[in-house]
């Protein structure tokens, strides 16, 4: 068999494929082929887990209004930051 149409994949494919699965951009072999790693590897499981919890955070959160600072209170804040950073600096 070729390279690209082994059944096994390496930990940084299966990732890059359970990163464009959650987007619906894998195909339908590259995702046999992440999910028969993952019946293998416990280290990409957790990594598909961690990634799905994220985008479901980020999903549920994408309508929420968030309030944002002005132009004034950014450039205020970085003053303020570059202050206590130099102070630590210097230290």
């Amino acid at each position: 068999m070729t390279k690209k149409n082994s059944l096994f994949m390496p930990c940084t494919a299966a990732n890059v494929v359970c990163d464009k699965a959650q987007y619906n951009e894998a195909t339908l072999w590259e995702k046999v082929q992440m999910y028969i790693h993952l019946v293998m590897c416990k280290l990409c499981r957790k990594y598909t887990k961690n990634n799905l919890k994220l985008t479901k955070l980020i999903d549920a959160n994408r309508n929420e209004k968030f309030q944002r600072l002005d132009h004034h209170s950014k450039a205020q804040l970085k003053i303020t930051f570059d202050k206590e950073l130099a102070k630590h600096h210097n230290e």
